[in-house]
């Protein structure tokens, strides 16, 4: 059987390799050492999310505008973008956010969750999705250097996505089936574009090329199924799903996460491996962190920590009255020490007033 590092390995040789460039930066420590171009692109001790995930737009912008074009890229920023991700996604540094700017800013994935209207979604869609698979390796216990690999695999996951026609990608419409099949050669274009960076990025390239794969073997390019299948691969190929399903498209609607996370409990049953839903689960929860939710006494919050033990019983912070009115005071309830009180449905932000008076 041909090995994913022996293809990789003829695609190498087959190229025409470029003089080296002279080394002017120095690496990040969870990249190999014969990548060039990294750079600290943040300081740890000052991260801003909204800055990182824009500086993380930025940068895949550019990737995919070389990638269009045939121009070689340099990977050695998404791992300083990954590891800003990681550092973005801890409570601990949530909270410091809050107190230092006194605006409800509460770390990166509230960028990830906010559901609009982007301009390239495509872009929108692997920042995302890197952000929610790094959520799901928090949930399973990774180390920091797993995840800061799992997040460089999530924004390049549907980096073959830009090969092909923009005129399928951004169709206001289902795909016919000569249409479909070209889209489902991303995963294998994404392959071939990662394979040229060299063998030290096998493992990024054998997961691009599996995030399509699924448990009962009807995913593809090759319909691998369970133990076959990279688990870096799943859990990007779950948050894909998660992503896809909580944000709109030209051509549907979203479903708020909370019924996103019903959509997927209901759909993708078989699909995908038991442990790894449980993680997307206990991480970002039937009520998900920054999701609306309206209590049994009428009041409107916002969830502001899940709670794994209790995940319907999260802790909220009370934004409308019963008529929807801004409170003169916010109030944060923590739902499990407060058994009167409890959850009967998810709200559309939609259905909201204008949140802009109360949230930062």
């Amino acid at each position: 059987m041909v090995e994913l590092k022996d293809i990789i390995k003829e695609k190498i040789e087959a190229k025409v390799v470029e003089p080296e460039k002279k080394r002017t930066e120095k690496s990040h420590p969870f990249q190999p050492e014969s990548d060039q171009g990294s750079m600290a692109i943040f300081a740890t001790d000052k991260l801003d999310p909204d800055k990182v995930f824009k500086e993380a737009l930025q940068c895949m912008e550019e990737i995919c505008f070389k990638i269009k074009g045939g121009i070689n890229f340099q990977i050695g920023p998404m791992f300083n973008i990954s590891e800003a991700i990681v550092n973005s996604l801890q409570p601990e540094y949530m909270l410091k956010t809050k107190l230092q700017n006194d605006q409800n800013t509460y770390g990166i994935l509230l960028n990830a969750s906010f559901i609009g209207e982007p301009l390239d979604y495509l872009i929108v869609h692997m920042v995302n999705v890197a952000i929610f698979a790094m959520e799901i390796g928090v949930g399973l216990l990774y180390s920091k250097e797993q995840l800061i690999k799992l997040g460089v695999a999530g924004l390049l996951h549907d980096i073959g996505m830009w090969k092909i026609p923009r005129e399928i990608i951004e169709k206001n419409g289902p795909l016919d089936d000569k249409e479909f099949d070209m889209v489902k050669k991303h995963p294998e274009f994404g392959f071939d574009i990662l394979s040229s960076l060299g063998e030290e990025y096998a493992w990024l390239a054998e997961i691009v090329l599996q995030e399509h794969e699924r448990e009962n073997g009807q995913g593809y390019p090759r319909r691998l199924k369970e133990e076959e299948i990279n688990e870096n691969a799943k859990i990007i190929g779950l948050a894909d799903v998660y992503e896809a399903i909580s944000h709109s498209r030209s051509y549907k609607k979203y479903l708020i996460p909370h019924y996103a996370v019903k959509e997927l409990l209901n759909t993708q049953r078989g699909l995908f491996s038991s442990h790894i839903i449980k993680a997307l689960i206990g991480r970002l929860s039937i009520f998900p962190l920054y999701s609306y939710v309206k209590l049994n006494s009428g009041y409107i919050g916002r969830v502001i920590e899940v709670n794994e033990a209790y995940p319907l019983r999260p802790t909220v912070e009370i934004l409308f009255d019963p008529q929807k009115k801004k409170v003169n005071k916010m109030q944060r309830i923590k739902l499990s020490d407060t058994p009167i009180l409890y959850i009967t449905g998810a709200v559309d932000k939609g259905d909201l007033p204008d949140l802009s008076s109360v949230v930062g």
